[in-house]
């Protein structure tokens, strides 16, 4: 059998991966959309803002973890865990706010494009919805270092994040509030968006949309294929933030409301683990599934891995101008 220590080391060298791997891989989105020489859309500022937070987390919150689990004990004292439960949990909200506001983006683009025209139409809007994101964050982020419960060690004693042993009402209160606020409510707000997000593309492909006196559409036109392509980035995004994240908030709540609960050591890891894994799925998203990106990148690789000037590259059959994502 494992020992407590042989068990922690694994641990430290998984999370080595993990933090390596979300480090590249966010950097390589943030370089490539920095590089695209026209304006960025609505949803592509979200994709830079999601990317840097979760460069962020890997870099402030878990480097911090690979050393305290490798020693066995945190070492950084009381400040430092206050700051890393901090930056952790602040930066994990942040990444649920912005799927939520992808979602809605989805479902006002689908179900209300005329609107959502208006809006994307200029940039200062999405960085507006971006920095809400963050705002809404910080707001449940904040109070444990105000007094609203704290951040504490786990009960391995390796790691920081909110005080789920609390007993105290206001402690109590606090997680009640940050999970209603900060997860279900997103949950809720992903199940409807993509529920009438489904039922529009349906309806979308079975019927035409009708012309108005002058034999022109009332809506702008969309590409069922390609929204129904771009729907299933978002919703793979979600599912795999949920299914990372979602093992960690049961056990959390579970801990919460169970004081005298104690999960094996490889359970509490494990979700911590499968939480921290989070931070790597997106960009492996992007190039599955966003053909934009895939160009984007092949282009900034063929520039400066190859040392050809982009005028060299001939545009392929079929390739939409840069002011037009692809999607598939």
């Amino acid at each position: 059998m494992l020992t407590n220590t042989a068990i922690l080391k694994a641990f430290s060298a998984i999370l080595i991966m993990i933090v390596t791997a979300s480090l590249i891989f966010n950097m390589i989105v943030l370089v490539t959309f920095a590089c695209i020489k026209r304006r960025l859309t609505f949803r592509e500022v979200l994709f830079v803002s999601i990317a840097l937070s979760d460069l962020l987390q890997a870099l402030l919150g878990y480097t911090v973890e690979i050393v305290t689990t490798a020693d066995g004990y945190w070492s950084f004292g009381t400040l430092a865990c206050q700051l890393v439960g901090f930056v952790v949990t602040f930066l994990g909200l942040v990444s649920i706010n912005h799927l939520a506001l992808l979602a809605l983006d989805r479902y006002m683009t689908v179900c209300h494009p005329r609107k959502t025209e208006r809006i994307h139409k200029y940039r200062i809007n999405a960085i507006f919805f971006a920095l809400l994101g963050w705002l809404y964050a910080l707001l449940w982020a904040v109070p444990p270092i105000l007094g609203w419960s704290n951040y504490a060690l786990e009960s391995v004693k390796v790691r920081c994040s909110v005080n789920w042993k609390d007993e105290s009402l206001a402690g109590k209160g606090y997680v009640i509030c940050l999970f209603v606020f900060g997860f279900l409510t997103h949950i809720i707000t992903l199940i409807f968006c993509y529920y009438k997000i489904h039922k529009t593309l349906v309806k979308l492909s079975e019927s035409n949309p009708p012309l108005d006196d002058t034999g022109a559409s009332p809506t702008p036109k969309l590409d069922p294929r390609a929204e129904r392509t771009y729907s299933r980035m978002v919703f793979a995004m979600i599912f795999s933030f949920l299914i990372a994240w979602l093992p960690y908030a049961i056990l959390s709540l579970w801990t919460t409301f169970s004081p005298t609960f104690q999960a094996p050591i490889v359970v509490e890891l494990s979700s911590a683990l499968l939480a921290k894994s989070s931070t790597v799925f997106n960009p492996i998203i992007y190039v599955f599934y966003y053909k934009n990106f895939r160009k984007e990148l092949g282009r900034l690789c063929t520039d400066y891995c190859c040392g050809l000037d982009e005028s060299e590259i001939m545009p392929t059959e079929g390739q939409e101008p840069d002011g037009q994502p692809e999607i598939t």
